[in-house]
């Protein structure tokens, strides 16, 4: 492909979005650049990086964690060297691989469909779903250290455990999905595609790739009166 200043910039901006402790491969790089498929032009642009401070191109490796051969600021060695002072865990003692499983940034779908309840009133959205390892039910809202349902919980029952599993260790999702249905409330977020720049459930590392379809859900809706976002994003 061909390339230009522009497509340069995006690549730098991505770039520079990799926190330290983490790294991520050129496919990834160039989804977030917004150039989705353009992986071997990401190596290319970042030949042309002449600010590794601001475009840390050392946190750029290849998909299955090798280092890149042409790393412009001192070579594979400088680059793991770069990257292990950063926390960055190497799958051998050799030290030729990064461990994408737990330093690369993640990149995912919805895991949800939306709740669009017949006769919805009320559009909930949020951001994204933390990672499904905090969650206690399938649904939206269901890591138990929020808030969103024991909040719900005080407006409409007066108490704010009303949701609470009986086990009482997160939401009980019949509950839950019946209180939803009955008060015609709808839920989603506002980003159907997102890359986790850290592995936690914080919106400030939250990159939206594809924003939700919000006047196609509303399409669904059609007595929805109010949308509340709930997010950061």
């Amino acid at each position: 492909m061909m390339m230009s200043d522009d497509f340069r910039e995006k690549v730098f901006r991505a770039v520079a979005m990799i926190p330290e402790g983490r790294v991520a491969s050129y496919a990834q790089v160039a989804e977030l650049a917004g150039v989705d498929g353009a992986a071997r032009a990401v190596g290319n642009a970042l030949h042309f990086n002449t600010d590794p401070v601001r475009v840390p191109c050392h946190r750029v490796v290849h998909a299955d964690g090798c280092l890149a051969d042409g790393y412009a600021f001192g070579g594979p060695e400088k680059q793991k060297e770069r990257l292990l002072a950063e926390g960055v865990v190497f799958l051998d003692s050799a030290g030729g691989k990064v461990d994408m499983g737990s330093c690369g940034i993640v990149i995912e779908d919805h895991p949800l469909e939306p709740f669009l309840p017949s006769g919805g009133r009320v559009l909930f959205l949020g951001s994204f779903p933390p990672p499904r390892a905090r969650w206690s039910m399938d649904f939206f809202y269901p890591n138990p250290q929020n808030d969103f349902w024991r909040i719900q919980g005080l407006i409409h029952f007066n108490d704010k455990d009303h949701f609470l599993a009986t086990s009482g260790k997160g939401f009980d999702y019949e509950a839950v999905t019946a209180f939803c249905a009955g008060k015609g409330l709808a839920l989603f977020d506002t980003a159907t595609r997102v890359c986790r720049l850290k592995a936690n459930a914080s919106d400030d590392f939250l990159h939206i790739i594809t924003p939700t379809d919000v006047p196609g859900l509303l399409s669904r809706l059609p007595q929805c009166h109010s949308i509340v976002t709930t997010g950061g994003k």
